[in-house]
C-alpha cells in the first residue's frame, strides 16, 4: 500500500451504555495510550438493547483530547433486503439531521454500513441502488459519502463514483467479497484486528472493544477548532485596530503574541521582526474571557495526532511576512529559515549526533534513508524520531506557508489565511497540504524542490545571502546536534542524502513519485 500519511490510529467501535460514560476523560486516556481516532455512531439500530449513538457535546470533547471523529450509519444494513434507493434516501435524510444535531462540520465523510457478505448480483440489484439514494439525499448537504463494507463493495461503489472514501471490513477475512479483491483506490481505513484497552469513564476503570485499523492518511476524522479560529478573529480586529493608530503591519502585529518568549532574541529579530510586547499587552488585556485568548487553545492539525499548539505555525508565518516570499522556486532564502529549512537545519543536527554515535555509514544512502524514515513522523510512532522536526512542526511549515500564499494572492488577513489553511486540507484530503506547497514554493517542480533542499546543505558563503544563510546553518545544526557536532562534520554525501530524504517526504504524501 502507499500511505499518505504514517498514523495507524485505532478506532473505538462502540461504548457500553452512553449513560455512564464521560466522553473527557475516556477520550484523554486513549489518546494518552496512543489512540488517535474514534469511530462513532449516528443513530441507534431500531429496537436495540445497545445505546451507541454518540452524544451531543461528544464531538467536543473528544476533539478537546486530540482525537478525530468518524462518523458511522447503520441500522441494521445486515442483509440485502434492507438496500433499497427508498432507504437509502431516507437514511441519507436521517444522517444528515444526526450529524448536524452532532456538530459535525463542513466535508465531513459518513461511512453508510453494507454489513453482510454481499454478492456482485446483491451489489448490483441492491446496494448500488441505496447508494444512489444516500447520495442523492446528501447532495448539496454540507456532507460528503463514504462506505463501510468489503473490499468488493467499496471497489464498485468507488468506480460508480457512489463513495468518496472507504471504510473496508477487513477484520471479515472469511467473507467471499474480502477474497482475491484488492483495495479500493480511494481507502481511507482498513480494519485488521479487535482488541481492548483499559480506560477511565470518568468513575473507574473499564475495559473498552477496539478495532485496530490500518489507515491510508485520506483521512483523520471530523475534529472542532473553531474555538481557535475564532480567537485569531479576534486577535486580527485588535490587530488591526492597533495598526491604523501605529502604522505597523497587522499581519506582523498577528505573529507577536506566538513568539514574545519563545521566538524572540537576536536570530528570531532578524529572521522575523523584533516583537512588539505593548501590542501583545494591549491585545492580552481586552481578551480576557475564559478561552478566548489565542495561546490558551489548541487547534486541530489536519492529519494530525494531537491537539496542535500554535507558536511555531505563527512564527513561521511571521518570518514569511516579514523576509516576504521566496522569489525564485529554486533558490532557499531567509525566509525558508523560519519554516521548514530551519527545521531541517536543526534536524541534521541530530542525524549527526544520532548517527556518530550509533556508528552509521556517513553515505548519501545511510542520511537519505534516516532522514526518510525519521523527519516529519508522528511521535513515538518508531525509535530515533527527529524531535525537532516531527510531523507537526512539518504540517505547521507548510500551513503558514500555503496561508501567507493566500494572503499574497487575494489580499485576505491572517486570520482569514490560516482558517483557510486548515479547512483546505480537510476539505480537499492530506495531499493537498503538500501539494500546494510544491506548486507555490517550487514552481510545481518536485526536481527544484529536491535540488533546493540539497542545496541548502551544500550552498557555500559565496554571496551577502549566502553568507547569511551559511551562518544560520552552522547554528541550527550545531544546536540539534547539542553542540556535540558541527556542519563541518557533515560529508557532502550526507548532506544531499537529508534533503533528498525531506523532498522524498513531501513529494509522496503529495502522491508524486520521489526525485533522488
Amino acid at each position: 500500500m502507499t500511505a499518505i500519511d504514517t498514523a495507524t490510529p485505532l478506532i473505538l467501535a462502540s461504548q457500553p451504555d452512553n449513560d455512564t460514560i464521560d466522553a473527557a476523560p475516556m477520550a484523554a486516556s486513549l489518546v494518552a495510550q496512543g489512540y488517535t481516532i474514534a469511530g462513532r455512531y449516528l443513530v441507534n439500530a431500531p429496537g436495540g438493547t445497545l445505546d451507541k449513538r454518540m452524544r451531543v457535546d461528544e464531538l467536543a470533547m473528544v476533539s478537546a483530547a486530540g482525537m478525530g471523529v468518524v462518523p458511522f450509519f447503520q441500522t441494521t444494513g445486515s442483509a440485502s433486503s434492507y438496500f433499497t434507493r427508498a432507504r437509502g434516501l431516507t437514511d441519507g435524510a436521517t444522517a444528515i439531521e444526526a450529524a448536524r444535531a452532532l456538530g459535525f462540520g463542513n466535508s465531513t465523510i459518513i461511512y453508510f454500513a453494507v454489513d453482510f457478505d454481499a454478492t456482485d448480483d446483491q451489489i448490483a440489484s441492491n446496494v448500488v441502488p441505496y447508494f444512489e439514494g444516500v447520495r442523492d439525499a446528501l447532495a448539496g448537504s454540507e456532507f460528503r459519502l463514504g462506505a463501510y463494507g468489503t473490499r468488493n463493495v467499496c471497489t464498485t461503489l468507488s468506480d460508480l463514483a457512489l463513495a468518496t472514501a472507504s471504510y473496508v471490513a477487513g477484520l471479515s477475512s472469511g467473507w467471499s467479497g474480502n477474497l482475491g479483491f484488492p483495495l479500493p483506490r480511494d481507502w481511507a481505513f482498513n480494519q485488521i484486528q479487535e482488541t481492548t484497552a483499559s480506560v477511565s469513564n470518568g468513575t473507574g476503570i473499564v475495559s473498552l472493544g477496539l478495532d485496530r485499523v490500518a489507515s491510508s492518511g485520506r483521512s483523520d476524522g471530523a475534529r472542532v477548532s473553531q474555538a481557535f479560529t475564532r480567537s485569531l478573529a479576534r486577535l486580527q480586529a485588535l490587530a488591526n485596530s492597533w495598526s491604523a493608530s501605529t502604522g505597523q503591519d497587522p499581519s506582523a502585529l498577528m505573529s507577536y503574541p506566538f513568539r514574545q518568549g519563545r521566538y524572540e532574541g537576536l536570530n528570531w529579530g532578524l529572521l522575523a521582526g523584533p516583537v512588539d510586547d505593548s501590542f501583545v499587552d494591549d491585545a492580552r488585556a481586552q481578551m480576557v474571557e475564559p478561552g478566548s485568548w489565542p495561546l490558551a487553545l489548541r487547534y486541530d492539525d489536519p492529519g494530525g495526532s494531537k491537539a496542535a499548539y500554535s507558536p511555531h505555525l505563527m512564527a513561521t508565518l511571521g518570518a514569511l511576512v516579514h523576509q516576504g516570499m521566496p522569489p525564485l522556486p529554486g533558490v532557499v532564502t531567509l525566509a525558508d529559515v523560519g519554516g521548514w529549512l530551519g527545521d531541517l537545519w536543526t534536524a541534521t543536527g541530530e542525524y549527526l549526533r544520532q548517527s556518530r554515535e550509533n556508528g552509521l555509514p556517513q553515505t548519501y544512502q545511510a542520511a537519505y534513508d534516516w532522514a526518510f524514515t525519521r523527519i516529519g513522523q508522528a511521535p513515538g510512532s518508531a525509535p530515533g524520531l527527529v524531535a525537532s522536526f516531527d510531523r507537526l512542526d512539518l504540517h505547521q511549515d507548510l500551513d503558514a506557508f500555503n496561508a501567507r500564499g493566500r494572503q499574497v494572492d487575494t489580499g485576505s488577513d491572517v486570520a482569514a489565511a490560516v482558517a483557510w489553511a486548515l479547512q483546505t486540507v480537510n476539505v480537499n484530503g492530506l495531499a493537498w497540504r503538500y501539494e500546494a506547497f510544491i506548486v507555490r514554493r517550487f514552481g510545481s517542480s518536485t526536481i527544484t524542490m529536491s535540488n533546493a533542499m540539497s542545496m541548502a546543505l551544500t550552498l557555500s558563503p559565496d554571496t551577502p545571502e549566502n553568507l547569511a544563510l551559511s551562518a544560520a546553518r552552522m547554528e541550527l545544526i550545531r544546536e540539534g546536534a547539542d553542540r556535540d557536532y558541527s556542519y563541518s562534520d557533515l560529508t557532502e554525501g550526507e548532506a544531499r542524502g537529508i534533503g533528498h530524504g525531506l523532498s522524498a517526504i513531501i513529494a509522496s504524501r503529495a502522491g508524486r513519485n520521489p526525485v533522488p
